[in-house]
């Protein structure tokens, strides 16, 4: 469909086990199915816009399936936050350097012409995924042990600057 709608996520539902979609309800009671690898990027109390969706008809109900969405940003928010936190067109802006950097990163030696549209949109998704989970306002905690990134030291300090030198 080429209208764009705006949700406002009340409820995300994971897919049931061996199924590809899960759903999403929106505040107004509407319920949106999303493939299961997108379910991840939706939080309740955030708004959506559906840039392009899907919806047929089965045994006399209308269902909704979302193929395209970018989070809503309220341009309208103040610029300054009273407790030190980062604003969200702070954090949209960082997730956008983060995204870009990594896509172009990834990309090196591929041709984009091997790509289709949904394969580029899907990989960015993933990305902005990937940043909302270890970056974004509400990181996952790392579970994993003895990371080699956090537990690496420094190498002992050589003093270079004092070597003998005969003049």
């Amino acid at each position: 469909m080429s209208e764009i709608i705006t949700i406002t996520v009340a409820l995300v539902k994971h897919a049931d086990p061996g199924k590809q979609y899960g759903s999403i309800k929106d505040t107004t009671g509407k319920w949106w199915g999303i493939a299961e690898a997108e379910t991840g990027n939706f939080v309740e109390g955030k708004s959506y816009r559906i840039t392009n969706y899907t919806s047929r008809v089965y045994n006399g109900k209308t269902y909704y399936t979302i193929k395209s969405y970018q989070e809503f940003v309220n341009t309208a928010q103040p610029s300054s936050q009273s407790n030190n936190s980062m604003s969200f067109n702070d954090q949209q802006r960082r997730m956008d350097i983060f995204c870009a950097g990594a896509f172009n990163n990834m990309m090196q030696g591929q041709d984009p012409r091997d790509w289709t549209m949904m394969d580029l949109t899907d990989f960015l998704q993933k990305l902005k995924g990937a940043w909302m989970a270890v970056f974004g306002p509400n990181p996952i905690p790392r579970v994993k042990q003895n990371d080699p990134i956090s537990t690496t030291q420094r190498p002992p300090e050589q003093d270079d600057m004092n070597d003998d030198i005969p003049f």
